[in-house]
């Protein structure tokens, strides 16, 4: 057997991990040009907001399938399978003529990550453990978010040119698919695996907080690739270059985040650490919403990517500290369902709200309702103590 020790088993699962969470992002800055495209075309307005965002409806739906057909086929071949996909669905808007076509293309692109993402969670649980695990975790979060940078400024660079040009990013999936062959490589099975029950210790409902946690938390976050282009392009005047920069901001302090996870986890319990992160993200949001030039914009984006590199690593250890392992791979696709859905229902979330105060307002809002979680589950904290 492989020694899950080596860099490249390494690299290859925090690649992997950086495609699940980047699968929608990559053209964000796109969608003002997406929009106007497609209406003037006659087309429904309301489907081009969903390009963004029905890649995660897919996920929440195929993840828990993903899980199944993990545990009973093993890791390896789907992984193969999708990593194919994401290529060939993603780069779908390329040459796609119409809405329709695009969101099956986007469908196919979420199908892929949520393959990838139940496989990737469920081999970090096979390979690795205890504090080890931590420091896995804190490197793969800086992975991730560095590699939003990349694809979140790229886009937004890309999208001043066309609005087709950032599709073209996702073709970079097929590279990995040697990688992954070459470095990955089967578990052990676990004792009673093949008769793992969704329930019992360590099933569940020991693991749902996490599932309930990762859902809201990524709903709120999720505001700000789905939000923010508008707000930069239509309210504050500015190009598709400085919305993808601004969104860039959050990822390169998330992977600060990200690293410095393993030795907080030291020092500071997961409840804690969700306390500090509503509190970062929550003041972020909060001064987005009374910004009025772009350079305002980014401070809060600072606070915000150093929570959400806090935040990913803090579910998947936390959930990998509950999950039995011989349940692993089922729920790591409820995993991965919770957090996707969290992210098609975010721009659900943020419409009622425009009935009565503007978009950049729904920011300090939604800041609003993270530092009163923050507060409450301080006060939850300190009273089991």
């Amino acid at each position: 057997m492989k020694n899950p020790h080596l860099l490249r088993v390494k690299i290859a699962l925090w690649l992997l991990a950086a495609l699940t969470m980047l699968s929608g992002t990559a053209i964000a800055a796109s969608l003002p040009g997406i929009s106007a495209h497609f209406v003037q075309a006659g087309e429904n307005e309301i489907l081009s907001r969903l390009i963004l965002t029905i890649p995660a409806l897919t996920v929440a739906v195929v993840a828990p399938i993903s899980g199944w057909i993990i545990h009973h086929f093993g890791r390896l071949k789907p992984v193969y399978f999708a990593l194919a996909l994401y290529a060939f669905a993603g780069c779908s808007g390329l040459f796609a003529e119409s809405i329709v076509s695009l969101l099956i293309g986007r469908v196919g692109l979420g199908a892929a990550a949520a393959i990838l993402m139940t496989a990737s969670t469920t081999l970090i649980g096979d390979y690795y453990e205890g504090e080890e695990r931590n420091r896995f975790l804190s490197m793969q979060g800086t992975f991730v978010t560095l590699g939003g940078v990349f694809f979140l400024s790229g886009g937004g660079l890309l999208a001043d040119y066309s609005w087709r040009a950032p599709f073209g990013v996702y073709i970079v999936a097929i590279a990995f698919i040697p990688l992954a062959a070459l470095a990955l490589f089967e578990p052990k099975a676990h004792d009673g695996a093949q008769d793992a029950s969704l329930f019992g210790k360590g099933g569940y409902f020991d693991a749902l907080p996490v599932f309930a946690v990762a859902f809201f938390t990524m709903a709120i976050f999720f505001i700000v690739p789905t939000q923010l282009p508008f707000v930069v392009m239509d309210y504050m005047g500015g190009s598709g270059k400085e919305a993808g920069f601004v969104m860039g901001i959050g990822p390169f302090f998330a992977a600060i985040g990200a690293y410095s996870y393993a030795a907080l986890r030291r020092r500071f319990s997961i409840g804690t650490l969700y306390v500090a992160i509503c509190c970062l993200q929550g003041v972020g949001l909060c001064v987005v919403g009374f910004a009025s030039e772009v350079w305002q914009l980014y401070a809060p984006f600072v606070l915000v990517g150093l929570g959400s590199g806090i935040a990913m690593a803090n579910a998947n250890a936390w959930f990998l500290e509950l999950a039995a392992p011989r349940k692993r791979a089922k729920l790591s696709g409820i995993l991965a369902g919770s957090f996707f859905l969290g992210q098609f229902c975010s721009p659900l979330f943020v419409h009622p709200f425009l009935n009565f105060m503007p978009l950049h307002s729904v920011f300090s809002l939604f800041g609003g309702f993270l530092l009163a979680a923050g507060v409450i589950l301080l006060c939850a904290i300190k009273t089991q103590k």
